[in-house]
């Protein structure tokens, strides 16, 4: 299931809580990023979009295409081939979201 949150606020912020744990555990290597260009091009021009990796592949959901309103497409792109496919809608269009799969 793909969930996508999107909030544009204004107002007072909440409150966080914070808890701590008595077993503490060493942190987690940290995560490389290596950034390169991609042998193709998208099929569209699009920003705003947000994107997450499901089984090798990344779902590409909302985001602003050049008409200049909100998308709400949800697409499935294979990175390696630039092969994508609308495998679905979100309920409300989204520009500057975050997701998760869960």
């Amino acid at each position: 299931m793909l969930v996508v949150a999107a909030a544009c606020t204004g107002g007072q912020s909440g409150h966080a809580v914070l808890s701590k744990t008595a077993n503490r555990q060493a942190p987690p290597q940290p995560m490389v990023l290596q950034a390169t260009w991609a042998p193709y091009q998208l099929p569209w021009a699009i920003s705003g979009e947000v994107a997450v990796p499901d089984g090798g592949q990344l779902l590409i959901a909302g985001g602003m295409p050049s008409s200049g309103t909100a998308a709400g497409m949800v697409t499935r792109l294979n990175p390696v081939t630039g092969q994508g496919r609308r495998v679905g809608t979100l309920a409300w269009p989204v520009t500057d979201a975050a997701a998760a799969i869960v």
